[in-house]
């Protein structure tokens, strides 16, 4: 089993995929936002064009085919407080909580847009 971990925070997105348990691969897309923005794989650094977190999402998409599990960090979702899958009615209970947590949700909810978009038959 595939599973893709994202943090994303208030102006990058960590990510790791795991498969059966173990660290495969992992990352970061950094200063979002900015004409600096990069792409942080094993040392290895990638100027990229990332002014949204929706482009971010974007450019992790590209790096991983079709992962079975795509796990979020979310600071706050309005009453919850265990993992849970992500239907609309949990995706509404993260977006009423953007004032809670306003430098973190907003983010998050543009790259769990996006990446439900390019993996529609993972987990998320």
């Amino acid at each position: 089993m595939d599973i893709l971990t994202v943090n994303t925070g208030s102006s990058n997105v960590k990510y790791a995929l795991f498969k059966n348990g173990s660290k495969v691969h992992s990352g970061r897309v950094d200063r979002i936002g900015t004409s600096s923005s990069f792409v942080l794989e094993n040392s290895r650094i990638e100027n990229v064009k990332a002014k949204t977190f929706s482009q971010a999402a974007g450019i992790i998409a590209k790096k991983f085919d079709s992962p079975d599990v795509i796990s979020y960090r979310v600071v706050y979702a309005k009453g919850l407080n265990e993992p849970i899958l992500l239907p609309s009615s949990v995706i509404d209970r993260i977006r009423q909580g953007i004032n809670i947590a306003p430098l973190h949700n907003p983010p998050v909810l543009e790259v769990i847009k996006v990446l439900k978009r390019s993996f529609p038959k993972a987990k998320h």
